[in-house]
């Protein structure tokens, strides 16, 4: 059973923080906006993106942030490809390799953001 979130609504976005205690990372930040500046000031990030990205995903252990930003037009696909993103990000973190022998660790890494990830979208 999935455990339920409370989606925080601040002016700009709406956001919710997951605490996933794996390996080094303590929470990973889902985030809903049209506008990445409020983001930006709120978690004190720096970061550049495309203008016409509709997701992007920040493993940042400097500023210590993990979080996937959507906008309002990305859907279920922008959110898993973000997810493999931060799944790569944080088994490189841990120093784990991404090999065929342990592919398992990425499949159910990806899955667990995934299932996180899409209550944004309920």
């Amino acid at each position: 059973m999935m455990d339920k979130i409370k989606i925080q609504k601040r002016k700009g976005f709406r956001y919710f923080s997951y605490k996933l205690d794996l390996f080094s990372v303590n929470y990973v930040n889902f985030i809903i906006t049209d506008n990445y500046e409020p983001v930006k000031k709120r978690f004190d990030l720096e970061f550049e993106v495309d203008s016409t990205s509709v997701a992007c995903s920040i493993y940042d252990t400097e500023q210590n942030f993990v979080g996937i930003i959507l906008t309002e037009k990305a859907n279920l696909d922008s959110l898993v490809h973000e997810c493999v993103h931060i799944a790569v990000g944080i088994m490189d973190h841990a120093n784990i390799p991404i090999t065929e022998e342990n592919d398992e660790v990425l499949a159910y890494l990806v899955e667990k953001l995934f299932n996180i990830g899409k209550q944004l979208f309920a």
